[in-house]
């Protein structure tokens, strides 16, 4: 890669890794208006049965991630167990960023975004595109999140306006 492509990289290196940091946003926003009664709510929905197992499951699946993006093996075993609850949304808070520093810990060593291969959930991709599949799986859930809080008349928080509908209340 010569000086102009990696230069070319690095810019889209920075785009995405802020474009992560304001789809993380949204869900931290999320979190702390969602009262903990829905975000326990139980869903009629396999396995992430609860608006508070699916943003577990988000810090779990970032740092998930993030081990694929340190050579290592990604552990599917420590997922949410079955009945979990939260008693406060600080608990969610506070598992977003510990997931949070390690992926970015993780992110500041690399240095070759484009060619480098990893496998990630049955795909290979370059780091670049595991940061990709990480904003996707985050915006699939927020995309559940906005029809959960529909349904149960959570009002949005603000900074989703436009993100989610046009009929934003």
């Amino acid at each position: 890669m010569d000086d102009a492509d990696n230069e070319q990289m690095k810019e889209r290196v920075s785009e995405i890794i802020e474009h992560w940091k304001y789809t993380r946003k949204l869900t931290y926003d999320l979190v702390k208006v969602v009262p903990v009664d829905i975000l326990n709510k139980h869903l009629d929905r396999p396995i992430y049965d609860s608006m508070a197992k699916q943003i577990y499951e988000l810090a779990l699946m970032q740092r998930h991630f993030a081990d694929i993006l340190d050579n290592k093996k990604a552990d599917f075993s420590k997922m949410a167990p079955k009945n979990f609850k939260v008693r406060e949304n600080s608990e969610l808070i506070g598992a977003l960023k510990i997931s949070d520093e390690y992926f970015f810990k993780v992110i500041s060593v690399i240095t070759d975004w484009g060619s480098q291969v990893y496998e990630a959930m049955g795909r290979k991709r370059s780091a670049y595109g595991v940061v990709q599949m990480l904003i996707e799986h985050e915006t699939f859930h927020q995309g559940q999140f906005a029809a959960i809080s529909y349904m149960t008349g959570i009002k949005l928080p603000k900074s989703w306006a436009g993100e989610v509908s046009f009929h934003f209340k």
